[in-house]
């Protein structure tokens, strides 16, 4: 038996071996929340692991970007493996955008079972297949919203 968070750092340090040999020339590595629910053991594994992955690149002539997105406090990477001189910190920046009246309404009435699965099939949620929608929907969509 192995515990959730050492079946995670397995398949993550698979998936950095994957990445190591797949690309070619570049690679952009998007982490996302991988650290928050880790141990400080497995913290310090997936450290040592991804530093080793960027080393490897850097010696192959290769670049890599690994970009982490956590709700950790950024301290809590700093270690022998993420210094200052490997980390750099950018926090997302508030953005004052504006919502159209028509916009606001459709999320508001998101969960409406008339138009609930068209939002969520083609709005709200990434799907590979990219697909008109039909006239009726969009007559349903602007009946309530346009």
């Amino acid at each position: 038996m192995i515990s959730s968070g050492q079946r995670d750092i397995m398949v993550f340090i698979a998936k950095l071996i994957e990445c190591e040999y797949q690309a070619e020339r570049n690679c952009i590595l998007v982490i996302d929340e991988f650290f928050d629910y880790l141990d400080d053991a497995n913290v310090v594994a997936f450290q040592y692991y991804i530093s080793t992955l960027i080393d490897s690149f850097k010696k192959s002539k290769r670049i890599i970007f690994p970009i982490l997105l956590t709700h950790l406090d950024p301290n809590y990477l700093k270690h022998f493996c993420f210094n200052d001189s490997r980390l750099n910190v950018v926090y997302l920046k508030q953005i004052n955008a504006q919502v159209s009246d028509k916009m606001a309404k459709l999320v508001a009435n998101r969960e409406n079972i008339l138009i609930k699965n068209i939002l969520d099939k083609h709005y709200f949620h990434f799907s590979e297949k990219k697909k008109n929608l039909s006239l009726k929907k969009l007559f349903l969509l602007e009946i309530y919203f346009f």
